[in-house]
């Protein structure tokens, strides 16, 4: 009976310190979504790719890419279908039935939720059984990580959920709801993030089973293949694109060795390495390793031993050192398969915020904190590590500030960004909607996904994938402002997803708001280029100064009061 008992005491003071948390985790949604399209929204492969991405998918009748001819006609001269991601995806469906701003903010707190309850879950059923306040803190640190979600939705969030399934099934589980989120997983994940490096991790931990029990887990492996199996299903677009498409594309130039200016010394390697443990790359969201090594050698110090410890130390290093030293070890690989100049091989960095803090917690659940003092220090770690989880969380601290009333006067608001009010006038006023199909704009001095939004077909764009030959057709355009600027001209040639018409005089700045007296003096496009691919309208962010370019002609330029932009139109005559 006091068995009884005390089991039954411990999971309601579970519940209670879950849904503390959970508490905790909706205060800043609430706020962000009372802000809504006044609130700040991260523009790097944001406002500047994913939201206009989404909506060309929606917009198109080849959503779910049935068609593997079909093209997405509203950007460059049309983009092949299968060489965007997979229609299968919660992600478009949050955006179906909502505004874009409102579909954003709720997968937002959906993923951050699937963090923070997954880890959560994890701890307190397999690492941390009897510290609850521990298990509460390390969850809420992981749901506070500021993941790439548009993209990559629960990829990163949702490991720790992912494994919880895992490891039940490697008990011989059969619970329905291990099944059903492995079945969800691959619905809300993005299989070039997650499935590659997520399966080694799973057949370690199956490896290690089975030369333990000497039984071959089964369960767990059909676990696997029908993870493998729904990834598949729901990525067969990209899938066909890597592999089976004739069209080439513009990912087969990458060379990231030339791009980052050649093959590091031992120096080099050294501070790359120690930068990485200082922050962890900014897609996965950042996290500092530093206080998570000083609890490490802590522990060792008080000459304890733990064999999870130790693997998970020398796995979260190992992905450390694979991220730094990937490119340069698959260099010459790569001239041979070109695969590997496609695929993202650096990519296991992605499991680095959920290795680094499960190693976080169940290292200071086993450390000896016998004493006030040794208390203190693990608190200041904790504190530490959630300050600086907290300080890259931007969204989180921008919108907070901005609820208070302080503005982040030199980053435009999402309704600012894509300002579809002022959009509207130039879209009327230069009668661009009546516009041929053939006739499309650039964009200088701002990302052209600001254009996009508002339905105004574009030459440049920013995309994952797109064709290699229409790469080398814009380039001509661009070619002598890339000449005039080395560190554009590699950019462009060696890596080129941003497809943008680069001025050597703005390089790669593309925030001018109308206050801006910046004017561009010399800019040399090939015009015949230009006309040929369908240019007609150059929208600018700066003034241009045409009095050496009869081949331009300004329209007029365009701003409201609340505007953040101020758009110069030029006719290219």
């Amino acid at each position: 009976m006091k068995t009884q008992t005390s089991n039954s005491t411990i999971q309601i003071s579970k519940s209670r310190f879950f849904l503390l948390g959970l508490a905790i985790l909706c205060i800043p949604y609430c706020c962000w979504l009372y802000l809504g399209a006044n609130s700040y929204i991260t523009i790097h492969d944001n406002l500047d790719h994913q939201f206009v991405y989404i909506q060309q998918l929606l917009n198109s009748p080849n959503l779910f890419g049935f068609n593997l001819d079909g093209q997405i006609e509203s950007v460059m001269h049309g983009v092949p279908r299968t060489f965007y991601r997979s229609g299968f995806s919660i992600t478009f469906l949050l955006f179906a039935l909502f505004k874009p701003i409102t579909a954003y903010i709720i997968q937002h707190f959906i993923v951050h939720l699937i963090g923070y309850g997954g880890m959560f879950l994890l701890l307190s059923s397999r690492f941390i059984k009897s510290n609850n306040l521990l298990v509460l803190v390390t969850a809420i640190c992981f749901g506070a990580i500021s993941y790439t979600h548009i993209q990559c939705a629960a990829s990163i969030a949702g490991q720790p959920i992912l494994l919880f399934a895992f490891m039940n099934l490697l008990e011989g589980q059969k619970k329905h709801y291990n099944w059903f989120i492995i079945i969800l997983f691959p619905f809300f994940s993005f299989l070039p993030v997650t499935l590659p490096f997520m399966l080694p991790i799973l057949a370690l931990l199956g490896f290690y089973s089975w030369r333990k029990s000497k039984q071959i887990p089964w369960i767990f492996l059909a676990g696997m293949l029908l993870l493998i199996g729904i990834n598949v299903l729901v990525e067969f677009n990209l899938l066909y694109a890597s592999f089976f498409s004739d069209i080439q594309s513009h990912r087969t130039e990458w060379n990231k060795i030339v791009l980052n200016g050649g093959l590091p010394n031992l120096i080099d390697l050294c501070y790359l390495i120690f930068n990485r443990l200082m922050y962890t790359q900014y897609h996965s969201g950042t996290l500092s390793a530093i206080p998570i090594l000083i609890s490490c050698v802590w522990f060792f110090i008080q000459k304890k031993r733990s064999s999870i410890i130790l693997y998970l130390l020398t796995l979260a290093l190992a992905i450390v050192c694979w991220e730094i030293i990937s490119d340069y070890l698959t260099y010459k690989l790569s001239e041979k398969i070109s695969f590997l100049k496609t695929f993202n091989v650096q990519r296991f960095y992605y499991l680095s915020p959920f290795v680094w803090l499960l190693l976080f917690a169940i290292t200071l659940n086993e450390l000896s904190l016998d004493s006030l003092k040794k208390k203190l220090t693990a608190g200041l770690l904790i504190l530490v590590s959630f300050a600086i989880i907290l300080n890259g969380n931007g969204q989180l601290m921008d919108n907070s500030k901005l609820i208070l009333g302080i503005q982040n006067k030199t980053t435009p608001t999402f309704q600012q960004f894509y300002d579809t009010e002022l959009f509207a006038i130039i879209k009327d006023d230069l009668n661009i909607s009546k516009c041929p199909p053939t006739e499309r704009v650039i964009c200088v001095g701002l990302h052209p996904s600001v254009v996009q939004y508002n339905d105004i077909p574009t030459l440049d764009s920013y995309q994952n994938n797109y064709p290699l030959e229409y790469k080398h057709a814009f380039r001509k355009i661009i070619a002598t402002e890339l000449d005039k600027c080395p560190e554009l001209k590699s950019y462009y040639d060696y890596w080129g997803s941003r497809c943008y018409a680069f001025s050597s005089e703005l390089k790669k700045q593309y925030l001018w708001d109308k206050t801006s007296e910046k004017v561009i003096e010399n800019l040399e496009f090939e015009w015949d280029s230009l006309l040929k691919m369908g240019g007609k309208y150059i929208l600018s962010s700066v003034a241009i100064d045409i009095g050496n370019h009869p081949r331009l002609k300004l329209v007029n330029d365009y701003s409201l009061p609340n505007s953040y932009w101020r758009i110069y139109a030029y006719q290219v005559i």
